[in-house]
């Protein structure tokens, strides 16, 4: 069976709709819900769906996207048993059969430590950031500025890989969804906290590398992300977003590339410059 996590931060409208859409799949065991702290009045929205099958537990303060997955893995885990959990945000889409083929591939292939299908949005066009490559240094540091970003494309895959087989070995997959064997992931993965927001699959990533368990991208397998409808109710701005993405970059630097003095310090002003261009983004936008 597979166990569904999902966090849940002042948005209980969408993860409601995404427990009902999952909670009839024959496939599924439990559905726990992870209430980050909510300063709305999710959590008591969220306690109604409470069942046999579906949890909800609350974390004690928002720490962020991986602090409160952490607290649903361990606690499915140590009091669940779960050998296979899928993460998911509430604003994804997916068909049981979709979970049932990453699920087997899993318990298939021992030296994967996570499965995903290719991510696409609502049209049904695949996302780039499906599946990500693990920059170097300066490659990523390249990733601090918009058009430069745009330009190198540190973290992108060629689309041509997506089509060859039926999966293929990446550095990450998107943390928007994807399916863990649980007992790899607790031994040696798990999310930093250290970061609030974003850089969390990159991270996980180069974690796992490092143990020397793999990531699979399900290429013939498909699941729809309706992007950032629960992060762009919390961030409206492109400013606001891009203020945490920044120092999640830097702090990343500094702990899994063990940056110098020198490479933070162009990092800090290529920061600058991101600010700036999405401050001006988010007036063009408005003017629009």
């Amino acid at each position: 069976m597979i166990d569904v996590l999902t966090l849940n931060y002042n948005d209980s409208s969408t993860t409601i709709n995404f427990v009902k859409s999952v909670e009839s799949y024959r496939c599924v065991g439990r559905i726990l819900v992870v209430d980050n702290c909510s300063t709305d009045d999710s959590l008591n929205l969220l306690k109604k769906l409470e069942s046999d099958r579906v949890l909800v537990i609350s974390n004690d303060k928002n720490g962020g996207y991986g602090a409160g997955n952490n607290l649903g893995i361990r606690y499915l885990y140590n009091n669940l048993r779960s050998n296979f959990i899928l993460l998911a945000n509430p604003d994804v889409v997916v068909e049981e059969s979709v979970l049932e083929c990453v699920c087997t591939f899993l318990k298939e292939n021992d030296d994967y430590a996570i499965a995903a299908p290719v991510m696409t949005d609502l049209n049904g066009k695949i996302q780039y950031n499906t599946a990500f490559k693990i920059p170097t240094l300066w490659s990523f540091l390249m990733s601090f500025e918009l058009l430069l970003s745009k330009t190198f494309k540190p973290f992108k895959y060629e689309d041509a890989i997506l089509e060859r087989k039926p999966f293929v070995d990446v550095c990450a997959v998107s943390g928007s969804m994807f399916m863990m064997n649980v007992e790899k992931m607790v031994k040696y993965g798990m999310f930093d906290e250290n970061v609030f927001l974003y850089c969390e699959e990159h991270i996980l990533g180069v974690k796992l590398a490092k143990a020397g368990v793999k990531t699979a991208l399900l290429t013939s397998l498909r699941f729809i992300h309706n992007h950032s409808v629960s992060i762009g109710k919390s961030y409206k701005s492109i400013f606001s977003r891009n203020k945490i993405l920044n120092a999640s970059r830097i702090y990343v630097l500094k702990k899994y590339y063990n940056a110098n003095s020198v490479v933070l310090f162009i990092a800090r002003i290529l920061s600058k410059v991101n600010l700036l261009e999405s401050f001006l983004v988010d007036v063009i936008k408005r003017w629009i």
